[in-house]
């Protein structure tokens, strides 16, 4: 089922993520915790063969010598704190103590961690054996998060995360209650309080969860490759709002970069008509039932709005996870055709549009590779795209046939990400392209009372009598495109640091709010 994702609900989503930063021991029910800092007692060779719980409860996790994971002092990526690294073959840690009970009727299960090899392992588990009950925080072999619950009848909520998160320190966290009758439900989360997966499963009166042993970075059959800084496990269900709290603390603790940033500065711009998100809303069904994974077709690339303005695919784009700052983007093939149409176009003849694109470009491919276009089969044309690889193309064609081209030179080259903007505004007379947040370079050509009626609207490439060209080569992680509206400096201005926050960009774009000096 298609999920429907507004500017407004999506920044109240977000909105928990920017509560207060709580203590893990502020909260009630919190029964094992352990963080790399304190508490950690190492061997001759330097490896841990205790990590005293702070709980209060005495639930440490020990482990033999031949089992101890490495103790590493400092990790620049963890704002120089201290980790322990599992070598994903035989080192783990066990909690001898019962942690859970078996009577109890929710969980919460939080990591600070990082994976470093794509397969089923685990940072938390409860489970003896290959056998049920049990209960894992982990990844899958594919690397995505993964909190998975069964009992000893094998009835299974299986909660898996969209996409890998392979080589990126988060906050791995699972959040297990019972609701009406004997249902029970189990949500994932990654460096977020908004959960990415939800399951559910009726376990009737059979509810023994917890009952196996206990590990750390592990199981007996399946070990962690990576690090884990820190770990609490609460004996009842944190809400959301706690949830985020303890997310603060991580965030400022171990400068945790969040996996989607707040959206906030964007609710109070008008105008959002398509927003294409490569980390939500993608499909590899047509009806929006399946959700597309790593190296998926993407059959549906579902408009983020509610104005259903979805993209239908034609040939093969393909949604391709851990591309830039740990998100997806949508790949399309070098000298392929993969390419999306929209059912249901924004607008058949609009006076005002502007463009914001996040892509990379294949390297050598010096083509004129089409990002958004507004097509008639006769005259009229809007055309964002790129040319040369290195320089913002725009195009606009009205009815009196006379074609404006707007040429801005700048675009990264070596693989990163760039930020484009393309504005078509006949209204006011101004259209302007940007590149990442450097200056416009700005067209004010007068089309009078031209129209720009289009048949087609494309993402990837244009169509013209039926037939497509300049197709797409490369990888777009995010689209959206405003009708309708003339956009200002400052709202512009937002839209570009959101994205340039959320994918980790080097532009020109300011923090909402800062002054910005004209010379």
């Amino acid at each position: 089922m298609k999920s429907v994702l507004t500017v407004s609900s999506i920044a109240a989503a977000f909105c928990l993520g920017a509560a207060a930063a709580t203590q893990p021991d502020a909260l009630d029910g919190l029964a094992f915790w352990v963080r790399a800092d304190t508490g950690v007692t190492t061997n001759s060779s330097g490896n841990v063969t205790e990590w005293a719980d702070q709980s209060g409860r005495a639930n440490h996790a020990v482990a033999a010598d031949a089992a101890a994971p490495q103790f590493v002092a400092s990790e620049a990526e963890l704002n120089s704190h201290p980790t322990l690294r599992f070598n994903g073959t035989s080192q783990l840690m066990t909690v001898a103590n019962r942690i859970l009970t078996n009577g109890i009727e929710g969980c919460t299960v939080i990591a600070m961690a990082k994976a470093t090899k794509n397969e089923d392992s685990t940072i938390v588990g409860i489970r003896t054996g290959m056998g049920a009950p049990f209960l894992q925080l982990d990844t899958d072999n594919t690397g995505k998060p993964r909190f998975i619950v069964r009992n000893s009848a094998d009835t299974t909520a299986n909660a898996v995360g969209p996409q890998a998160r392979t080589n990126i320190w988060g906050m791995y966290a699972g959040r297990l209650h019972k609701g009406s009758g004997t249902v029970w439900t189990n949500r994932l989360y990654f460096s977020s309080p908004v959960s990415e997966a939800v399951a559910t499963a009726d376990f009737g009166a059979n509810t023994d969860l917890t009952s196996g042993d206990q590990y750390i970075g592990g199981l007996s059959f399946a070990f962690w490759q990576g690090d884990i800084a820190e770990v609490m496990i609460y004996e009842r269900m944190l809400s959301e709002a706690e949830l985020g709290g303890v997310l603060e603390y991580l965030t400022a603790r171990y400068t945790l970069n969040r996996s989607a940033p707040s959206v906030i500065a964007l609710a109070d711009i008008p105008g959002l008509k398509l927003w294409l998100r490569s980390d939500a809303c993608v499909y590899n069904d047509r009806f929006a039932n399946d959700a597309a994974g790593h190296n998926e077709v993407a059959r549906l690339w579902s408009d983020a709005t509610t104005n259903d303005h979805d993209a239908v695919a034609a040939d093969t784009p393909t949604l391709v996870t851990n591309v830039v700052n740990g998100l997806p983007a949508m790949g399309f093939t070098l000298g392929g055709a993969d390419r999306f149409y929209l059912e249901n176009p924004i607008t058949t003849d609009p006076r005002q549009l502007a463009v914001f694109a996040v892509f990379r470009q294949w390297p050598n491919d010096t083509e004129q590779n089409m990002i958004f276009t507004h097509r008639n089969t006769g005259t009229e044309l809007i055309q964002a795209s790129f040319q040369h690889a290195t320089n913002a193309v725009f195009q606009i064609r009205g009815s009196g046939n006379v074609i404006r081209t707007v040429t801005v030179p700048g675009l990264l080259t070596n693989g990163t990400f760039n930020v484009a903007m393309y504005q078509f505004d006949a209204v006011n007379d101004r259209h302007a392209v940007a590149v990442n947040g450097g200056a416009e370079k700005v067209d004010t050509y007068d089309f009078g009372a031209q129209t720009f009626i289009a048949d087609t609207q494309r993402v990837g490439y244009y169509s013209l009598d039926g037939s497509g060209g300049l197709f797409l080569h490369g990888h777009l992680a995010e689209l959206l495109v405003y009708e309708g509206v003339s956009l200002t400096r400052k709202q512009k201005n937002a839209i570009g640091y959101y994205l340039e926050t959320k994918y980790a960009l080097d532009t020109g774009y300011s923090p909402v709010g800062t002054l910005i000096r004209v010379q």
